[in-house]
């Protein structure tokens, strides 16, 4: 389903143009990082693309899945690898037969995730995603 996500972004972006101005990169250093499938890095200005899916089988994954990348997100700022408002997640919930409380705990992650200062947005949310990447 990850796999899924990342293709429907790259043909949004394709679609837009922008294709050529994203890259596969691992921002950080050997001391910390994290791998992103879609990076802007122009002018010392890096601007990254997440796909995050949250089809976790039990909903405490769901909710660890977002605090992962919080978790990232704060260490890469932390060390000012990054901006945290440089940062798209591209998210897609858990599917509406998954039950309340994966949908409870995909909200919480999605505000862990606002609450690190990154950008949070549905996936299929094209001008979103579209505003982003033009930056």
């Amino acid at each position: 389903k990850q796999q899924e996500l990342e293709k429907q972004i790259r043909l949004t972006l394709l679609q837009n143009r922008l294709d050529k101005l994203f890259e596969p990169q691992t921002i950080g250093d050997d001391s910390y990082n994290a791998k992103f499938p879609f990076v802007r890095n122009d002018d010392m200005c890096i601007r990254a693309i997440k796909p995050l899916h949250f089809s976790q089988k039990e909903p405490a994954q769901v909710l660890e899945h977002g605090l992962e990348w919080a978790g990232r997100i704060r260490k890469l700022t932390d060390k000012k690898f990054i901006l945290p408002d440089n940062v798209l997640f591209a998210v897609q919930g858990p599917d509406q037969k998954s039950g309340e409380k994966h949908l409870a705990n995909f909200q919480e992650a999605m505000a862990d995730l606002r609450k690190e200062g990154a950008r949070v947005e549905l996936a299929s949310n094209d001008a979103a995603l579209v505003e982003f990447a033009e930056g």
